[in-house]
């Protein structure tokens, strides 16, 4: 070989490898159980993942590793769409799932802007089962915050959790769960808040909600808040049953409706049951607070597919239902709708121990041209409504409604039996202030509808029988108390866990604890500030005979290290 031949082969190798060091790494190539990072200073070129050498995005991140995972997003903002068709081998598994999160300590904001193509959420996965994403803020999402679909049978979707993320400025639901072609399950979505969903980019023709549950079972909504949806902050629909709706707090009030005529029956409403020519059965809200200007809770079964499906079996259980601005006609805290077909019934569906406030009327029943069976509104106050306690509309087909021990002091079209017509007297200020007084004609005048816990986890009854509303009246004090340990360790020192555990010495008489974490002795700026520790809400950590309460802090609320100091306060109640 002459020295020209050798030169020009030497450059050609010097030029083959440098564009191999550069090409992207297949997938073959990262570990199926690893921890991985991606950065807005980071690169899909000549990244590999690692938190020195992090991904420039997640849709690159997340198409580039297989199998059980944990994706840490650095801080920063990012706007793409991740797209995942079938499973693809993205899943954990139940003990372990796979892990979408902003990096301790650090903010993510997580955008969607695209308007090209079919709808879609900044997470959009077809089929996918075992995954958790948290710690998240979705932000100005033209479509959908997260989208979960299951077109295929043969694939899962399951076992979803999403928590401690944020929903802001997004166009058609924040969430969206879809079962299309069989139900999905286990879908929790904890200590969430969404706000101001369709963010004027209405023209994408897709429901404006802010969670929406279709076809899903065996699923859960706990302690998130909600506020201004054009639609329902929450709507289950389809063939959905056994989901629980608890903890929340929703604010019905609508943001983009400026006209004088009457919004749709239910629309911008808090909870929203809609069979929709199925059967949506068997779905529980519970200890949740509903205000605002449209309707709190609204039961449906206006669409019928001729296979006699309806809104069955749905129960609502120690809520406060708010109508707290002024009313148009249909606007009500709790609404029944038989619909317009005369099969599309609505049976079984019952309001225990709610406290109902304002609204045109406190209770609506209309538009009656299938049957009412069976459904029932007990032992809860009505009160201050435009109208009546409860009203009657358009009673074309058969009503098998009750009311039973019910309070009232409004007039009503129908009264039911045992109610009582008398006065709340709730307490009007603090942080309760639908809760009942000493002087409340509720105290005692309830019946035992099974339901042993408040809408404050006070137990049922406190005196000699059940009180009526969302509150069973008892007395309070509070107190403070020391912790034993925080991870071995004492108030004021580093804590290196995410999720530490505190131990303290149980106060009698205890119904729930509130559990503050700061990063200064004088807890002027609170890093956590968890309230009802308690048995209910977490029952694995102590029992009503322990001596001492040991409390795991949830992911939801995960610390970056630090310095701490903690207490807690014991709520205390007489009488138990």
């Amino acid at each position: 070989m002459n020295q020209k031949t050798y030169n020009i082969v030497l450059i050609l190798l010097i030029v083959f490898s440098f564009f191999s060091a550069i090409q992207p790494t297949t997938k073959s190539d990262y570990d199926p159980q690893g921890t991985y990072y991606v950065s807005t200073t980071g690169s899909d070129i000549t990244g590999d993942g690692s938190i020195g050498n992090p991904w420039g995005t997640i849709d690159y991140a997340y198409e580039h590793i297989n199998g059980q995972f944990v994706l840490n997003i650095r801080n920063g903002t990012y706007d793409e769409r991740v797209y995942q068709y079938a499973d693809r081998g993205k899943s954990g598994t139940i003990a372990n799932p796979s892990i979408i999160q902003a990096y301790p300590g650090e903010v993510v904001y997580w955008m969607q802007r695209n308007t090209t193509g079919s709808p879609n959420g900044a997470f959009d996965a077809t089929q996918i089962q075992n995954l958790t994403i948290q710690n998240i803020n979705f932000v100005d999402c033209v479509y959908f915050g997260i989208h979960l679909l299951l077109q295929i049978s043969t694939y899962p979707l399951n076992n979803i959790t999403i928590y401690n993320c944020t929903f802001t400025n997004i166009s058609c639901s924040a969430i969206k769960v879809r079962g299309a072609n069989a139900p999905a399950y286990s879908i929790l979505i904890d200590a969430c808040s969404t706000y101001n969903i369709e963010n004027g980019w209405s023209s994408v023709g897709h429901d404006q909600e802010g969670i929406s549950f279709s076809d899903t079972h065996l699923s859960r909504i706990n302690n998130t808040r909600m506020r201004l949806c054009y639609k329902n902050n929450i709507d289950i629909k389809g063939d959905s049953s056994r989901n629980v709706v608890s903890n929340c707090t929703i604010n019905t009030s609508r943001l983009h409706y400026t006209g004088t005529g009457t919004l749709p029956i239910g629309s911008g409403g808090g909870v929203y049951f809609d069979a929709y020519g199925q059967s949506t059965s068997w779905n529980i809200v519970e200890n949740c607070h509903i205000f605002g200007n449209r309707t709190s809770i609204h039961f449906n079964s206006e669409v019928d597919d001729g296979n006699n499906a309806g809104c069955n079996n749905n129960t609502a259980i120690n809520c406060i239902l708010h109508v707290n601005e002024s009313p148009q006609v249909d606007v009500f805290p709790v609404s029944y709708d038989a619909g317009a077909s005369g099969r599309a019934q609505l049976r079984f569906n019952s309001v225990y121990y709610c406290t109902l406030i304002g609204g045109f009327s406190c209770v609506g029943l209309y538009r009656a041209a299938a049957d009412i069976i069976s459904c029932n509104i007990t032992d809860c106050i009505m009160t201050d409504a435009d109208n009546w306690a409860i009203q009657m509309q358009e009673p074309v087909g058969n009503y098998n409604f009750s009311a039973y021990n019910n309070l009232f002091n409004l007039t009503s079209e129908y009264y039911g039996h045992n109610s009582v017509n008398g006065t709340p007297d709730f307490k009007g200020t603090g942080s309760d202030p639908y809760n009942i007084t000493s002087t409340s004609d509720a105290i005692d005048a309830g019946a035992d509808c099974g339901y042993y816990i408040d809408y404050a986890f006070t137990i049922r009854p406190q005196g000699l029988s059940f009180d009526i509303g969302a509150y069973e009246f008892a007395e309070e004090s509070e107190s403070t108390i020391e912790f034993v340990s925080i991870d071995g360790g004492t108030n004021g020192t580093s804590i290196l866990s995410s999720c530490p555990t505190f131990n303290w010495t149980l106060v009698a008489n205890t119904t729930q604890y509130w559990l503050q974490i700061s990063t200064t002795s004088t807890f002027i700026t609170l890093t956590a500030n968890i309230t009802n520790v308690c048995e209910v809400i977490f029952p694995t950590y102590y029992t009503s005979n322990a001596t001492h309460v040991s409390f795991t802090l949830p992911p939801s609320y995960s610390l970056a290290p630090n310095t701490y100091y903690c207490r807690v306060c014991a709520q205390t109640r007489s009488g138990l």
